[in-house]
């Protein structure tokens, strides 16, 4: 099995109610990493990129440019990045892909990690 992984961006505004810095809208400009494994096919790849891109970008237009607060009840990082995981792993079920890790970073500094249980 080999790993790729693939970055992309999107930016969303939110808050966070009831907490204290991130109680008043804001937004971000979201950095996605998503690692997939999978045999290694005939033609040198997993799976091309745009064909993950085709999977990936659909999920994250929906929040891209819009406001978080509509589709989650607090949308800390950790709920968004559980979220897509949670999306990604239903749009890679018929592929040989399997989902590994997914990354949401909020920041330069600030990110949650999902490690995909079931990935080994």
């Amino acid at each position: 099995m080999i790993t790729i992984t693939r970055r992309y961006r999107f930016e969303a505004a939110h808050r966070i109610p009831e907490h204290e810095k991130c109680g008043k809208p804001h937004g971000h400009s979201y950095t996605l990493q998503v690692e997939v494994s999978g045999p290694l096919r005939l033609d040198g790849m997993i799976i091309d990129f745009k064909r993950l891109d085709d999977m990936v970008r659909p999920i994250i237009a929906k929040y891209d440019h819009d406001y978080l607060n509509k589709y989650f009840d607090i949308p800390t990082v950790e709920n968004v990045v559980r979220t897509i995981a949670y999306l990604l792993r239903d749009a890679l079920e018929r592929s040989e892909l399997t989902l590994r890790k997914v990354v949401l970073k909020e920041t330069k500094d600030s990110w949650a990690t999902l490690y995909v249980e079931g990935g080994d």
